[in-house]
């Protein structure tokens, strides 16, 4: 089981984030609804002062807006008390690392992700399609991941510019169960140009259609065991 703590530092730390990403209206839009898409699939277990960020941020109009709700929220100190469940430097439980920079935030937000494509579709009244669902995450990633280089090289993971890495279109989505192993499938090849980064995240349980040497627990791992294994794991 996710622990809830990572899946709310994820999401308090994209927000503090978001305002560097955001240059038009329509960038704008695809932060807003991601945002929502996660309220609505932590709703029952983020603290309320995060459910309240997270609607104050949804009803922004413009980038300048957002300068104001960053002052608000995201000043040090804001969070120095217990029951926000939330401060500053945002805690993390299993998404630890020596070197602060290198995992927490992103680890975080594999996890977030993982979370929304098993709750999301069902939970969502703009996205209950998995498709639709599978490209309102895609779009969010390509544009507002804190990482450049993360967001360059998933839109090209995607589809959306010219590369010779393996395309995983989120178009082709048919099924709930299609988002769950799209997503899983984006974070193992994500993962494989990582590999510097030899952590329990490294490999993803494996990948059966290009990895079947790697699958875990072994070989002979099913799609179905592994959406079963994706269920228990990131369950909230």
């Amino acid at each position: 089981m996710v622990e809830i703590e990572d899946l709310s530092s994820a999401l308090f730390w994209l927000l503090d984030r978001i305002g560097k990403t955001i240059e038009t209206e329509d960038d704008l839009k695809i932060a807003k609804f991601f945002f929502n898409e996660a309220l609505l699939v932590l709703k029952k277990v983020a603290s309320k002062d995060l459910r309240q960020i997270v609607k104050e941020f949804i009803l922004l109009k413009s980038k300048h807006d957002y300068e104001t709700f960053s002052e608000k929220w995201f000043e040090e100190d804001v969070f120095n008390y217990k029951s926000s469940g939330l401060n500053r430097w945002v805690n993390w439980i299993d998404c630890h690392s020596n070197n602060k920079a290198k995992r927490r935030g992103p680890c975080g937000t594999w996890k977030l992700l993982h979370v929304m494509s098993i709750y999301g579709p069902e939970k969502s009244k703009d996205f209950s399609n998995a498709a639709n669902y599978s490209s309102m995450i895609a779009n969010f990633i390509s544009t507002h991941f804190p990482c450049i280089g993360c967001r360059k090289d998933f839109s090209q993971r995607i589809g959306k510019t010219q590369t010779k890495l393996r395309s995983r279109d989120p178009s082709k989505i048919r099924e709930n169960d299609d988002l769950i192993i799209w997503l899983w499938k984006l974070h193992n090849d994500v993962n494989e140009t990582l590999m510097k980064d030899r952590g329990l995240d490294s490999m993803q349980f494996g990948d059966v259609e290009n990895f079947p040497k790697r699958i875990w627990p072994d070989e002979r791992t099913t799609e179905e065991e592994i959406l079963a294994i994706l269920r228990k794991e990131y369950k909230i």
